[in-house]
């Protein structure tokens, strides 16, 4: 039982959240009981310190798991921080001003994070599935619709985006899909209709995140893919 304050990483485990010169420092409590006071978040940027340190009150009073995280901007020391890299260690609650906190999970309060030099961008693709190792999966009991998985395997949050699918061979024109932000090693599943004349045979479609090119990437070119559902001859 108790609080328990967190620094959260991106999906794909980085802590480097960057908007502009500035660190980007996101809180959460994944403890049973709310946050019973007010504290503070340190970063140290560097081996001991070495390009400084801040840190800054935080409002987690009453924070509950239910509750969306908190979200703290810190300054760049110095120009040498990113030049190339920059290593940093996130503390929360670092004056121990919480009365309440589970001590077992104490160690997860600090975190050690590396943002490097280049500008970090995403990197919007269709993604297969672990099971069929296709690019998409008919939607059962009817199989009417099909679903796509966008993923974002960049190191940047990738702004709101629209993806389309196109059926070979079909005068179908489906509109393109809303794809909301995604941040780094996030992925979202959408659904599409299959056309009438597709339904019960083989097709090929192909798959194109970003189609409006609104997100800028780090690679265009993976953007695409094309994939085939092959309908098998019945036999005994």
């Amino acid at each position: 039982m108790g609080s328990d304050l967190v620094p959260v990483p991106y999906k794909n485990g980085s802590y480097c959240r960057r908007k502009g010169d500035k660190l980007i420092v996101v809180i959460k409590n994944k403890g049973d009981d709310p946050a019973d006071h007010d504290t503070h978040t340190k970063v140290i940027f560097g081996q001991g310190g070495v390009y400084g340190e801040q840190e800054l009150p935080t409002a987690t009073n009453g924070l509950t798991k239910a509750n969306p995280p908190i979200e703290l901007e810190f300054d760049r020391p110095k120009e040498e921080c990113f030049d190339p890299d920059c290593e940093f260690y996130i503390i929360v609650d670092s004056k121990n001003e919480l009365t309440n906190e589970n001590e077992e999970d104490k160690h997860n309060n600090k975190v050690r994070g590396v943002c490097f030099n280049k500008v970090p961008k995403p990197d919007l693709i269709p993604e297969r599935f672990e099971a069929t190792n296709h690019y998409f999966e008919r939607v059962l009991p009817n199989a009417t619709k099909l679903k796509v998985k966008i993923k974002n395997q960049g190191s940047a949050t990738a702004g709101a985006s629209k993806t389309k699918i196109e059926f070979a061979g079909s005068s179908t024109n489906l509109p393109p899909k809303n794809t909301p932000e995604l941040d780094p090693g996030e992925e979202k599943v959408l659904e599409f209709d299959i056309p009438a004349d597709k339904q019960a045979s083989t097709f090929t479609i192909r798959i194109t995140a970003d189609v409006e090119n609104k997100v800028t990437e780090s690679n265009k070119d993976n953007n695409q893919v094309v994939d085939t559902w092959v309908v098998a001859d019945a036999f005994f």
